[in-house]
């Protein structure tokens, strides 16, 4: 399926202002990430937008600000909120702590998976056309992600692909 590249820019836009004036730390996030670093602009053949936010982020009235700026939540979890505006969706990932890593989790299939990557700082990256943040060094975090990043690959999938992708306990999948 082929996102509509302006509406994703557009909802992305507004989702950073949202989080920003509410003092969220956000950034970009897998191929909304790689398609910004690697192409300069969102990727028509991802699927959906996908930002990374902190479990302990105070939303404060988030949710209900974008009910006012025309977004659905379709999802709201312990893992991630899923949103959606004029047939664009974002996954707001909650990320966290373990070790020497940083990762989040994904549900698919019925089943969760989880991604670690090297501890990261964030550098603001306007290559979108809107303030943002993407994981320092982003290098490092796309190739621990995609491997080689350098072209594109439409087939790819996260829960099949990524070189991020890390066993989860299926007895308790929250334990961190």
């Amino acid at each position: 399926m082929l996102v509509n590249t302006a509406v994703a820019l557009a909802n992305l836009t507004t989702l950073s202002r949202l989080l920003t004036v509410r003092g969220v730390v956000w950034w970009l996030l897998g191929g909304t990430c790689l398609g910004a670093i690697r192409d300069g602009c969102v990727m028509e053949h991802d699927p959906d937008t996908d930002l990374g936010i902190w479990p302990d982020s105070d939303l404060g009235d988030f949710r209900q600000a974008l009910d006012a700026e025309g977004f659905t939540i379709l999802r709201d979890e312990s893992h991630k909120i899923v949103v959606a505006r004029d047939g664009v969706t974002t996954d707001l990932f909650y990320h966290f702590f373990q070790g020497r890593t940083i990762r989040h989790r994904v549900q698919a299939y019925g089943r969760f998976y989880e991604f670690a990557y090297s501890r990261f700082a964030l550098k603001p990256c306007d290559v979108l056309g809107f303030p943002a943040w993407v994981p320092d060094p982003v290098e490092r975090y796309l190739t621990e992600n995609y491997g080689d990043w350098s072209h594109p690959d439409p087939g790819w999938s996260c829960i099949r692909d990524s070189h991020a992708l890390v066993p989860l306990s299926l007895e308790n999948p929250y334990a961190h």
